[in-house]
């Protein structure tokens, strides 16, 4: 199950900075109302919020590694990357689709194939809803309060 979960963390991270690559480059090419769209301030924006998520992802993927590494429970660190991981990539393949949507077919058609695969993800193994009640159960256990779904 661990080594599933793994392929979950590492596709959706992979899928994040893929997207926001897209992104990025999109922007910087295409112009609209005689500007290139990086210079537009909702897309920036929509860059700005990718990196800041794809970066605390990842800030959390290390934290699941050195809790994992020092041999401390990462049980409620694993399942929040889980969570966070997919949902990062889910939101991150949103807006650069957003940025693309006066695009042709071609153009986002990458983009397009990472969103649709990051839902599907989401819904692979387990929802949104399990993996929250997970993350509420390992918590609470922590203080002694046994919950169920």
């Amino acid at each position: 199950m661990w080594a599933f979960n793994r392929v979950h963390i590492i596709l959706a991270s992979e899928a994040s900075n893929r997207a926001l690559h897209l992104g990025i480059r999109y922007t910087a090419q295409h112009q609209a109302f005689g500007t290139t769209l990086a210079y537009k301030q909702r897309i920036q924006n929509f860059i700005a919020e990718c990196v800041a998520e794809i970066e605390s992802l990842w800030q959390t993927i290390r934290y699941a590694a050195w809790l994992t590494d020092t041999g401390q429970d990462f049980g409620v660190t694993a399942n929040i990357v889980k969570y966070l991981g997919e949902r990062v990539a889910s939101n991150v393949a949103d807006k650069v689709l957003r940025i693309h949507s006066g695009a042709s077919y071609r153009e986002s058609k990458e983009v397009s194939q990472i969103y649709r695969d990051m839902h599907a993800l989401r819904l692979l193994d387990s929802t949104d809803e399990i993996q929250q009640f997970a993350i509420a159960r390992d918590t609470f256990r922590q203080v002694g309060v046994k919950i169920e779904p």
